[in-house]
């Protein structure tokens, strides 16, 4: 395609590249955030809105917004051309990405944390502008134990399970790292209210490897447990498990680590077991090396929650959420949807706070099509 070289030539380049027509300030933004993505430049929605004719404009282009969406059209028209999910690009990219993986541990110590955790809210806030291609690379072995290994993106799992989990279950991994990846998959699914349910060998065979497994994939092994037993009401399965090792962990501290605890509290308050989220909570932890900050806001988090449940006087916390945010990138609306529901159970709740929390419920629910917490959390 010959390189444009007057407005409406822009204009025909960028709808080409989006693959219809602009007519919509949302495509804008989109297009925005691609070229402030692929070229480093920002070029702001509103100046696309007046090259795509839903804003009146008269005049001509700076010289560096046609250089910036020019160089835009240029890289995406030489992906398109080159495939970059060709072998030979594949390689290279994860190359790149390895390699910064590699940088983080020349980093003093009080950097490394800080750097890791920037990086995946960067990529994580820019999932869904990412390339098929790319999400390809990402959801490699090796990328996954580099980077997203402790935090999978569970917001999108609803929405991109085949791109993301679903090659991961049948890659080359070691079976507790493919069932831990799976435990993930299966929670979106059950909260969804999904009927999925694991079979009866696979049960034994987690169970069997819980003895030989420790740390977070032992974690993520109950939490595939806990829920199955719930899903087939085998109630008295879930209580026996659930109680021995809780006695385990309270006999001997720093058995579990921060990640695998705040999992746990997590877990079982979703199965609305809080007597017991509040005595995992008091157990002595081990810290995590990578994103401790993390892992502790997300204790704080939870304990939090715990606390509006029990005293239920949610509206002394409605900023809990925003203190938390910048540690929930991973799953922002999950823990948003947790936050405005253990709010809506309290007392003294007036009219118009009950409307314009359910309305947002409602919102979230249907973005991530987790069903399961309209009726959560029930409560003796």
């Amino acid at each position: 395609m010959p390189k444009p070289k007057n407005i409406e030539e822009l204009k025909i380049a960028l709808e080409k590249i989006l693959g219809a027509r602009i007519q919509y300030g949302y495509q804008c933004q989109e297009l925005s955030n691609e070229i402030k993505i692929l070229t480093q430049k920002n070029i702001s929605a509103q100046t696309i809105r007046r090259i795509c004719g839903l804003l009146p404009y008269q005049g001509q282009l700076r010289p560096f917004t046609y250089s910036a969406i020019s160089e835009f059209i240029d890289i995406k028209l030489w992906n398109k051309k080159n495939k970059p999910h060709s072998g030979y690009n594949r390689k290279m990219i994860l190359q790149l990405l390895i390699s910064i993986a590699e940088q983080h541990q020349y980093l003093p110590e009080s950097l490394q944390s800080k750097s890791q955790l920037e990086w995946l809210r960067f990529l994580y806030h820019h999932l869904k502008t990412l390339s098929p291609s790319l999400l390809e690379i990402i959801q490699s072995d090796s990328f996954m134990n580099l980077w997203w290994y402790y935090t999978p993106p569970m917001d999108i799992l609803n929405h991109q399970a085949k791109r993301w989990i679903l090659p991961l279950r049948h890659a080359q991994l070691l079976p507790q790292k493919r069932r831990y990846m799976e435990s993930f998959y299966f929670q979106s699914q059950w909260l969804s209210q999904q009927n999925i349910r694991i079979t009866e060998k696979e049960c034994q065979n987690i169970q069997k490897s819980l003895a030989s497994t420790s740390g977070i994939e032992r974690g993520r092994l109950l939490i595939t447990l806990w829920w199955n037993w719930k899903q087939n009401k085998d109630q008295d399965a879930l209580d026996d498990s659930v109680a021995g090792f809780i006695k385990k962990w309270e006999r001997q501290p720093n058995t579990i680590c921060t990640l695998e605890q705040y999992q746990i509290i997590e877990n079982l308050c979703l199965l609305n077991r809080f007597a017991d989220a509040r005595r995992v909570s008091k157990i002595k932890a081990a810290s995590n090396k990578a994103l401790p900050q993390v892992y502790n806001s997300l204790l704080n988090f939870w304990e939090s929650i715990l606390g509006i449940l029990e005293g239920k006087r949610g509206l002394q916390n409605q900023n809990l959420f925003l203190q938390h945010e910048s540690h929930l990138f991973f799953a922002p609306k999950f823990y948003e949807l947790v936050f405005i529901q253990s709010i809506l159970r309290s007392k003294y709740l007036r009219d118009f706070h009950q409307e314009r929390y359910i309305k947002r419920r409602e919102e979230l629910i249907l973005d991530t099509k987790y069903t399961y917490l309209r009726e959560w959390p029930q409560q003796d």
